[in-house]
Formats: C-alpha cells, sequence, structure tokens
C-alpha cells in the first residue's frame, strides 16, 4: 500500500482528531484528498511533528485554556515557496480554532 492510499483508507476516521503533519509529501497528500481545520501541516520544522503532537496533548489532558508556543528568531531565509498551496498563517489560525472547539 502506498502512502496516499494508506492516507485515504484513514481519511474519514480523522474528521474528530487533531492531525500534525510532518512536512513535504505527506502534508500535501494530506491536503489533496482534502483540507480541514483540524489539520496542522507542519512544514519546514523536520523531527517536531511528534513534539508538537505531545505538546497539545498534554495541555488537552492538563486543561490548558490556551496553548502557548515559544519561538526562537533566527536569521533565515524562507523558502521560495510551499509544499501545499494553504498559507501557514491561515492554517495557523484555523488549526487554533479547531482546537478550542
Amino acid at each position: 500500500m502506498k502512502r496516499l492510499e494508506a492516507l485515504t483508507a484513514i481519511y474519514d476516521r480523522l474528521s474528530d482528531r487533531i492531525v500534525v503533519t510532518i512536512m513535504g509529501a505527506v502534508a500535501a497528500e494530506l491536503q489533496s484528498i482534502g483540507h480541514r481545520p483540524n489539520f496542522f501541516y507542519l512544514q519546514h520544522a523536520m523531527g517536531l511533528a511528534s513534539s508538537m503532537g505531545l505538546g497539545i496533548t498534554l495541555a488537552k489532558a492538563l486543561g490548558a485554556g490556551d496553548l502557548t508556543t515559544i519561538v526562537a528568531k533566527v536569521e533565515a531565509v524562507g523558502p521560495s515557496g510551499y509544499v501545499t498551496d494553504l498559507s501557514l498563517l491561515e492554517n495557523r489560525f484555523q488549526f487554533a480554532r479547531s482546537l478550542r472547539s
């Protein structure tokens, strides 16, 4: 079974789940099946999807009202384009609203 087939097979079960993807093809393939507000495409942060998922799970389990993220400022040049056509800022706000509902 190919990855896209596997994502398609479980897609209907993801409607009430928090989904944080890794970067690259997985994010693009999941979005090609259909974007949902509870999907967060973590791009250009290789290896951090599990940390993000753990943080969300702990915050929800502990009853934290707001999720907080600490971002370190670095001098970097962003990529010329992203894998998905959903703007990262738009996805961030949709995902935050989905977590609160």
